[in-house]
């Protein structure tokens, strides 16, 4: 199975969107793309995303998404009875309800799926139950989901300054972290493709687009969440990133995460967010 990643650095099959500074971004690594083209995939430019500016997590490319029935398609899972995946939603301001994420078997039927309806945010699998957390539009949240034929599905949700947060969705608030125990088995299913975007084909209104980035997924070993402020992308969060953040502010694109209050638009509060986690696990 191969890894794809919205990554700032060009890493072999690990490469979903764009690359160093010699390389656009790009989302050919999928193996398929329905209503997206190469423009959907781009850097920050100091613009909102609610003014047609792009939002990434980290690194240099995101993956906009505008409208219902758009998304990118991995065919690589060969029948998978174990998948883990990680990945960063930027929820935007969207009305209706659609799949965000979708691991499919071999009859297109989904195995396991991410939903948002504008508020919420809901994990289903076959055969079991489903998990929600409350959202709020334009911020970004970690998905990590780790599923197999007999174990289920289970892992989080989570967005910045997150507490924990028991499943179900009636005991969880903004921008907590739900964990997601298993609901239920899943022993004949194999994970045959899975899908990303806004795979609803009717229904859902985008007022701001959501984005994605970071995604990546393996058979084994679950994708660990990123460091939150680690701008200048060596695995902590310190004074060294400050530099980085303020650099990025001057028009200078950092190569970790600068988004420290995770709302889709770097600026001067995010100096402050940064100070307020140097020294914390986050």
């Amino acid at each position: 199975m191969k890894q794809k990643a919205f990554l700032g650095t060009a890493i072999a099959a690990a490469l979903l969107l764009g690359a160093n500074a010699a390389s656009a971004c790009a989302i050919s690594a999928w193996s398929s793309a329905t209503g997206l083209v190469a423009a959907d995939a781009g850097e920050p430019n100091g613009t909102a995303p609610s003014a047609g500016g792009f939002s990434r997590y980290s690194g240099r490319c995101g993956l906009r998404v505008n409208a219902q029935n758009k998304f990118v398609q991995d065919n690589t899972p060969q029948n998978e009875t174990s998948y883990r995946v990680r990945f960063y939603y930027f929820t935007g301001d969207i009305t209706g309800t659609s799949d965000v994420f979708r691991a499919r078997n071999g009859s297109a039927a989904s195995v396991f799926n991410v939903t948002h309806d504008g508020a919420t945010m809901t994990v289903s699998q076959i055969g079991g139950g489903t998990d929600s957390l409350t959202v709020q539009d334009n911020r970004w949240y970690m998905v990590q989901l780790d599923w197999s034929q007999a174990g289920g599905v289970s892992g989080r949700i989570r967005g910045a300054g997150a507490v924990p947060c028991t499943a179900p969705a009636t005991s969880c608030t903004n921008n907590e972290e739900i964990i997601i125990a298993s609901n239920g088995t899943s022993a004949t299913q194999q994970v045959q493709d899975v899908q990303l975007g806004l795979l609803a084909t009717t229904g859902v209104t985008v007022t701001t687009p959501v984005f994605f980035d970071e995604f990546d997924s393996r058979r084994t070993t679950t994708p660990p969440r990123l460091r939150r402020c680690d701008a200048n992308g060596n695995g902590t969060a310190n004074a060294l990133d400050i530099t980085a953040l303020i650099n990025e502010i001057g028009g200078t694109l950092a190569a970790g995460q600068v988004d420290c209050s995770e709302n889709g638009v770097v600026n001067a509060l995010d100096i402050t967010a940064l100070i307020n986690t140097i020294g914390q696990t986050d």
